[in-house]
């Protein structure tokens, strides 16, 4: 036998010996290398599950807030409604009658006494400012000093100012804090 030949059929062997060992280790690592990102894609899918969860539960939690804020509210704007509903209707009648007429002044003392109290409890600073500008025209319509367009145009200011403090009343239990 050619020495060379031997060593040539041991170095094909030892390559076949080592090249079924290399293919178990290849096989392996890629066996390891595929197991450990199907666990980071796992462990991704699962964050982004949780992250998602923690959203829902984040704007469940907002959308609680709100409406308990908005129940807690309620009270006082269902007051404020119906005061200025009720404070309303009353000037509206008050202004188109004379001031010696009995039901005005039945009416004047019915204003003046939620003018004093009621609104003072519900009122915002435009409606404050409303009322105190239809006081003092009352006051110069009385004396004769104003002519009923003007109480007309108090009574109107008065009521924009009402539906502005009512929408922005209801509007703020809507915005976050």
């Amino acid at each position: 036998m050619n020495p060379e030949k031997s060593r040539l059929e041991q170095f094909r062997e030892a390559v076949t010996g080592w090249l079924s060992v290399v293919t178990v280790v290849i096989g392996a690592l890629f066996g390891l290398y595929k197991y450990l990102e199907e666990q980071r894609s796992a462990q991704v899918a699962s964050l982004r599950q949780a992250e998602t969860l923690e959203r829902a539960r984040l704007a469940q939690a907002e959308k609680d807030n709100l409406t308990r804020r908005i129940e807690a509210q309620k009270p006082f704007l269902e007051l404020q409604f119906k005061t200025y509903l009720r404070t309303n209707s009353l000037v509206a009648k008050m202004i188109l009658l004379k001031p010696d007429d009995p039901d005005y002044k039945k009416m004047r003392a019915e204003f003046d006494g939620l003018y004093w109290s009621e609104l003072a409890m519900v009122e915002d600073v435009g409606v404050a400012s409303a009322m105190v500008d239809l006081q003092k025209d009352l006051v110069r319509y009385e004396k004769g000093e104003a002519a009923q367009a003007i109480l007309n145009t108090s009574a109107i200011h008065l009521a924009h100012a009402f539906r502005d403090s009512i929408r922005s009343g209801w509007e703020s239990g809507l915005k976050k804090p």
